[in-house]
């Protein structure tokens, strides 16, 4: 039985984010492995129908490991597990890129389906989320 290649283990992590939470500056090899875990993770069935954010969502999975990984205390845990930490902040920086997508999806569909009282504005004026709310009170008011 051939055995599974580990792409990353604690072993090499730990030393890394240590070094990184002293010194405040992060290494190539501890960036590479930032980008090894956020790649991997949006490789998973949750995330791979994403392929056209999948690099926008990337970028800010290593991001926000950069902005925690200062967080990380193995005093804290029995088994010092670096690697599930920092999946955990990708995982997280996946899910809040989507449902920011997800709001400016709705604000876009919102858009669309308001056209009408957007063609009755001037139409050298930009279209302004805030003014289509302040319609929507109206007519809920008119009811």
């Amino acid at each position: 039985m051939k055995k599974k290649k580990i792409y990353l283990s604690n072993k090499d992590l730990l030393p890394e984010i240590m070094k990184f939470k002293e010194t405040g500056v992060a290494s190539e090899k501890f960036g590479e492995m930032l980008l090894k875990i956020a790649t991997n993770l949006s490789n998973k069935p949750n995330f791979i129908r994403y392929n056209w954010w999948k690099e926008d969502m990337i970028s800010s999975a290593v991001y926000t490991c950069l902005k925690y990984s200062k967080n990380f205390d193995p005093e804290k845990q029995k088994n010092t597990n670096p690697f599930s930490y920092l999946t955990t902040i990708c995982y997280n920086a996946f899910q809040a890129f989507l449902n920011e997508q997800k709001h400016h999806k709705n604000i876009k569909n919102e858009c669309y389906n308001k056209k009408y009282l957007i063609d009755d504005l001037d139409s050298q004026k930009s279209i302004d989320y805030t003014e289509l709310k302040k319609w929507d009170e109206i007519e809920i008011d008119s009811k």
